[in-house]
């Protein structure tokens, strides 16, 4: 028996921790694997769920509801290390809009504006990198008989944009065309 006390007790005072004592806060977090989950930081842009509704009524009889939301399951991560050896993970929501035209009361439109839509205007790679940025009636180029919707997709913390116009005539048909939003404004 008194055998038994003295392992118990041997064992017990080598397993007190004395050999972290000169270990650093990062290697005891390495050595128990648990280092990753303390070296990098998780944000969401935007941080929770977003949705923009607006109801317009133009003059030329056009009526234009957009439905502006963020599609949690769709995002674009970003990652950048931050001294000292923190990751920064940060993940890019994409966004969808609803857009419904009608024109003198009668429906004309109904459609999805997603990347989608846009598929055949630039690569796969690009498309897997950007996000829907904007979404905005162009004001001054609505005609009697059309309205033009602008939509820009952006690789998120880069400059590289897409800027379309969606065009869409008295008769429900919608025309797309790539525009460059930056030549525009010189």
């Amino acid at each position: 028996m008194l055998f038994l006390i003295l392992i118990v007790a041997a064992v017990t005072t080598c397993c007190d921790g004395r050999d972290r004592v000169y270990q650093t806060n990062t290697e005891i977090l390495k050595d128990n694997n648990l280092y990753e989950s303390f070296s990098h930081k998780i944000a969401y842009i935007p941080q929770s769920y977003t949705e923009i509704n607006t109801d317009t009524v133009l003059n030329n009889n056009f009526r234009i509801k957009i439905k502006y939301y963020t599609l949690p399951q769709d995002s674009v991560l970003i990652k950048k290390t931050i001294p000292p050896k923190t990751n920064m993970w940060y993940y890019y929501h994409n966004f969808e809009a609803r857009l419904v035209i009608s024109k003198q009361g009668t429906p004309i439109l109904d459609v999805f504006i997603n990347k989608a839509l846009f598929k055949n205007f630039e690569t796969d790679w690009f498309w897997k990198e950007a996000i829907m940025q904007f979404l905005w009636i162009d004001y001054e180029s609505i005609t009697k008989h059309s309205v033009n919707i602008n939509v820009s997709f952006c690789i998120p913390e880069s400059t590289r944009c897409k800027d379309y116009v969606l065009t869409v005539d008295d008769l429900g048909a919608l025309k797309i065309n790539e525009i460059n939003l930056s030549l525009l404004n010189i």
